[in-house]
């Protein structure tokens, strides 16, 4: 078995593997290249529609602004009072007050619209209604 060194003389021309150390025996050799050359494996319909919603949620921010004019003036109040009651988490009124920009993936969002009663469909309509209005 050929292994990687730093003295090549024809680069590219030959594939090296290097095994891991006491790894010189054929079965070892065997495994290393089919790891490299095994197909990846195939994704489900599921898992492909659950990575391209995770890729499309990583995109949507709005501003504070753009989410509360989506929300309206009822759950705005809703979202205020909990920013006044002492009971709700001191991070939770942070961000309720001082958040620049919302972003779908934020625990801090999903944990709001948890208590909004949100499911994640609402959650996404919510963002996209919001992203596309301009202030």
């Amino acid at each position: 078995m050929v292994t990687e060194s730093d003295d090549d003389a024809s680069p590219g021309l030959v594939h090296r593997i290097a095994l891991p150390s006491g790894g010189s025996n054929a079965t070892a050799a065997i495994a290393a290249v089919v790891a490299l050359y095994a197909p990846e494996p195939e994704m489900t319909p599921q898992a492909v529609a659950a990575a391209e919603r995770d890729a499309r949620r990583a995109t949507m921010i709005c501003s504070r602004l753009q989410g509360r004019l989506t929300l309206g003036p009822e759950v705005c109040a809703q979202i205020d009072a909990m920013a006044t009651d002492p009971e709700t988490p001191w991070e939770m009124r942070e961000a309720i007050l001082n958040a620049a920009e919302w972003r779908r993936t934020s625990q801090t969002i999903a944990e709001l619209g948890r208590l909004l009663r949100f499911d994640d469909a609402q959650m996404d309509a919510l963002f996209e209604a919001a992203m596309a209005i301009s202030v």
